[in-house]
């Protein structure tokens, strides 16, 4: 099975789980659901589509100056070429996508040369320092009524997507470039121009899932690979990047020595060393050689059964409590 198509089911897992959320009124912050994502990515990732993934849990308690909840890197066994993606959770609690992408710390975080209290520098600063890709990406549980096949958002209709994916559960789990979320931040707010926004809606951020990351949006090059593709779409809205400085030979030698020692070596570093580190870091190995075009790799349509569906739904949810309880106790 391609990544694509799997992150594509976790997708859909956490659609149902944040649905459950809100019909119980319970609060799930973005740190729960990047846990239960990373062991999703850990365990699913090797057992359904036999890709080797490494994962490491670093000190949870660095998120706030790290400015990042995980960084995956993606490794072509085809090219030998590394990716890498980095990433930080937002929680949207709006059911239009309306959310806030703004979070400043109290003090300033120092970054390179000067200091920042925004979220969004440090991130862009951390991900440079990984030779990777700074997302942030979205949980969302849209109301159905809001998108849908007969009501897609203008900017997934100039892409192209194809309609029979823009429903609610295709949105739970979306990314959008770090340095788009760093331009909106930067906009002055219409009748007071001294302070900058906060809040957008779902058009203006342009999300899209985080699963097609993994498949060829532009027909035009149908022969891509793995590696270009994730670049391609995930600097897909912007302008002017240097895509090549992604492109990998090699993991920097701080996650290589992560990756190879796991949580012991975890264990040996200082404090201050561990405050540079994102919560969760993953590297999966994959085979795909080259990307297919996003219609065509996703072949699954909604025709299922209700009652099908709910089956599945309630049986994944089992899945997911037992493998919560078996984190927590580990």
């Amino acid at each position: 099975m391609s990544l694509s198509k799997t992150i594509r089911d976790i997708t859909h897992f956490l659609y149902w789980y944040l649905k459950r959320a809100n019909q119980a009124k319970a609060t799930m912050g973005e740190e729960t659901i990047t846990d239960l994502l990373s062991i999703e990515l850990k365990t699913i990732l090797p057992s359904v589509s036999g890709m080797s993934t490494s994962y490491v849990q670093c000190n949870k308690n660095t998120e706030k100056k790290t400015g990042s909840d995980f960084l995956w890197y993606i490794y072509s066994t085809k090219t030998k070429k590394y990716v890498g993606l980095y990433v930080q959770a937002k929680k949207s609690p709006h059911d239009n996508g309306k959310c806030d992408l703004s979070h400043n710390y109290k003090t300033g975080v120092t970054i390179g040369s000067f200091s920042s209290k925004r979220q969004v520098d440090n991130l862009i600063y951390k991900a440079k320092n990984a030779k990777a890709i700074p997302l942030y990406c979205v949980y969302n549980c849209l109301d159905k009524h809001y998108i849908s096949s007969t009501n897609q958002p203008p900017y997934l209709s100039a892409q192209g997507w194809p309609k029979n994916l823009t429903e609610p559960k295709e949105f739970s789990f979306t990314y959008v470039n770090a340095k788009n979320v760093q331009s909106l931040l930067n906009q002055p707010m219409k009748h007071q121009k001294t302070k900058t926004r906060r809040t957008f809606d779902f058009e203006e951020i342009k999300e899209m899932p985080f699963y097609s990351l993994f498949s060829n949006q532009d027909s035009k090059n149908p022969n891509r690979d793995i590696t270009k593709t994730i670049i391609e779409n995930a600097t897909i809205m912007s302008e002017g990047l240097d895509k090549d400085q992604y492109l990998l030979d090699s993991l920097p030698e701080e996650f290589k020595k992560l990756l190879k020692g796991g949580q012991k070596y975890v264990q040996t570093l200082d404090n201050s060393t561990k405050k540079s580190l994102p919560t969760h870091v993953l590297l999966t190995e994959t085979d795909q050689e080259f990307s297919k075009d996003i219609s065509k790799d996703i072949s699954e349509e909604f025709t299922e059964d209700i009652s099908e569906e709910q089956s599945q739904e309630d049986s994944y949810l089992r899945f997911l409590i037992d493998y919560w309880i078996y984190y927590c106790l580990k």
